[in-house]
């Protein structure tokens, strides 16, 4: 049975039963940073018109101005993920904002759970959680609620107990229940969190990736800085004083050579220091985000195998996708995404997160008729963020309690 298209374009998805479009088809998320707002900044700069992508990659950047805009990156995003791993950082001098937003992955969390235990036996009981992000926001959520329920699933694709390792093969479980004497089996949900971009969490090693709780590469770059002069505010400070009214890419990359040179000498920093930096950086097990992507061939092997694990579920029958947070600046994932539009029978639900993002999302993919986009923005205040995506989920909350099963 195909999909019938009547909801293409824009809807009120809140005007039509969630249950009747997600049940009994395969769900997957795609999720980007649009999601861990404001626990962590998105990955745009503020004043800068040109994509960090952009900058790092043109061949007219110098190598030392290359290093330092990726210690910028390193001290603006990587660097308070790693400080948040320490689950008291999570709870303590939390604002309003953050605190929703901790909530917000609670919520979306148990809401899938609530979906698929009420799920027939006729699909396995799984979701798929496709990310980007780094951080370790859905780690943390998985933590909290294992605490109530511990007959839930929760699959990053790791394995083993003191050293534990990721490996795509660990993905395609299904995990069942039965009682003291044997005497029914029932499988439980499953949520499977696919890390496209790599994790804070991860080291690459001979034996391949590891899962870490206190990344000592991070650890060894931030010992590496103390006392230098380099912070964030410095380079954001470059950064801002370029006049963007009137400045190309190559404008800024000739401005922004020349301000390191001045600034380096100034703080009078070593070469030793950057090539220090530089050289622990490359161990952080991350996606960087610029049109080479890769230092290693373990994590190039790793971001290959999970691209093609969200190919192949975008390409089965009855599949469903949700977007939240993503725009699809990835080539890689735009390409496999595109193609998997060709699918009769995928069906994805996008979320923008205003008017102009929808705007640009339409147009690149404004030829594909199995796109809907929602919330419409009839309203002035309408908003696509995760509480929205929420605000449709928590139907499932309305049904049994999982904690009840």
């Amino acid at each position: 049975m195909q999909f019938n298209f009547c909801f293409r374009g824009s809807f009120d998805m809140t005007n039509k039963t969630i249950e009747t479009i997600l049940s009994g088809k395969s769900i997957n998320f795609l999720i980007g940073s649009g999601a861990s707002m404001p626990i962590y900044p998105s990955l745009r700069i503020q004043k800068l018109k040109f994509s960090f992508e952009d900058i790092v990659s043109c061949n007219l950047i110098e190598k030392n101005s290359e290093i330092m805009m990726y210690l910028y990156y390193f001290l603006k995003w990587i660097e308070p993920m790693n400080i948040a791993i320490k689950k008291e950082l999570f709870l303590d001098n939390q604002n309003n904002e953050s605190a929703k937003t901790l909530s917000n992955y609670d919520i979306f969390i148990k809401s899938l759970i609530n979906f698929l235990y009420n799920e027939s036996n006729e699909r396995p009981k799984r979701v798929n959680i496709f990310t980007t992000n780094y951080d370790l926001l859905f780690e943390y959520t998985f933590d909290q609620i294992m605490k109530d329920n511990s007959l839930v699933y929760f699959n990053d694709g790791s394995r083993g107990f003191f050293e534990r390792y990721i490996d795509s093969k660990n993905f395609n479980l299904n995990i069942s229940h039965s009682g003291y004497n044997d005497n029914y089996t029932r499988e439980l949900p499953t949520i499977n969190l696919y890390k496209l971009h790599g994790s804070i969490s991860w080291e690459a090693c001979s034996e391949g990736i590891k899962v870490v709780k206190d990344n000592a590469v991070i650890n060894r770059i931030k010992s590496t800085l103390i006392n230098t002069g380099l912070t964030k505010e410095l380079i954001e400070g470059i950064i801002n004083e370029f006049d963007y009214n009137n400045g190309s890419l190559e404008a800024f990359i000739q401005y922004f050579n020349s301000s390191i040179k001045e600034k380096l000498v100034h703080l009078q920093i070593s070469q030793d220091i950057l090539n220090k930096f530089w050289t622990e950086y490359q161990n952080i097990s991350i996606i960087n985000p610029n049109k080479y992507k890769f230092n290693k061939t373990v994590l190039e092997q790793h971001y290959y195998q999970m691209i093609r694990s969200f190919s192949y579920e975008l390409e089965k029958k009855q599949s469903i996708l949700i977007v939240l947070g993503f725009s699809f600046a990835d080539e890689h994932l735009k390409s496999i995404f595109e193609r998997s539009l060709t699918n009769p029978e995928l069906l994805v639900i996008y979320i923008p997160y205003n008017k102009d993002t929808k705007k640009s999302i339409e147009s690149k993919f404004k030829s594909y008729p199995n796109i809907i986009y929602c919330p419409d923005f009839k309203s002035s205040n309408e908003c696509g963020d995760f509480s929205y995506l929420n605000t449709l989920l928590n139907k499932f909350n309305n049904g049994s309690n999982y904690e009840d099963n």
